[in-house]
């Protein structure tokens, strides 16, 4: 039984357009303090509640129990073309380690290379050890991820214009 999970910060549903159908999100008051919570989508709800509420329920995960705090509508986590799978959410706050890698998504109306300059700049401030690679805008992200299936489809279009193109100069000779 494969179970997914990510870590993520207070605003990651909006930053990513996932709506919350029930419950909330993190906040600022999860952190290590406070009681473990997590936040799951349709599938894990359907796989393992099935028509129960899950809010307030009990998740045992990485060795200790979070309570279901909210729930977000399914959606695709690696690839555009992947199926949809039972996911949790947990807070950074709560299960930060230091061997984690971490991704940083932002949302911007301008130039995604100046948003990627500024975050940059940003957490080199915050801690001048941590390196910031592999910054890419979401939009290429996506497309690379498509690249096999583009490469497919421009074959297939190649190959059918030859078959079409043969058959077609035979039926016209």
């Amino acid at each position: 039984m494969k179970i997914y999970r990510t870590v993520v910060s207070p605003g990651y549903f909006d930053v990513m357009r996932i709506p919350l159908l029930e419950g909330r999100d993190f906040n600022e008051l999860d952190d290590v303090k406070s009681q473990p919570v997590m936040v799951i989508n349709q599938r894990f709800v359907k796989r393992f509640f099935g028509t129960a509420n899950p809010i307030g329920r009990k998740v045992n995960g990485w060795g200790k129990w979070f309570t279901v705090v909210g729930v977000v509508k399914d959606t695709k986590f690696h690839t555009p073309n992947e199926d949809q799978r039972a996911l949790f959410f947990v807070p950074f706050r709560q299960v930060y380690r230091e061997d984690m890698g971490l991704a940083f998504y932002a949302r911007t109306t301008g130039n995604p290379n100046t948003a990627l300059a500024i975050m940059r700049r940003e957490v080199h401030q915050m801690d001048p050890n941590v390196g910031v690679f592999d910054a890419t805008p979401l939009t290429e992200y996506i497309t690379a991820s498509l690249f096999a299936q583009k490469i497919a489809a421009s074959l297939l279009s190649v190959l059918a214009r030859s078959h079409w193109g043969s058959r077609l100069s035979d039926s016209i000779a």
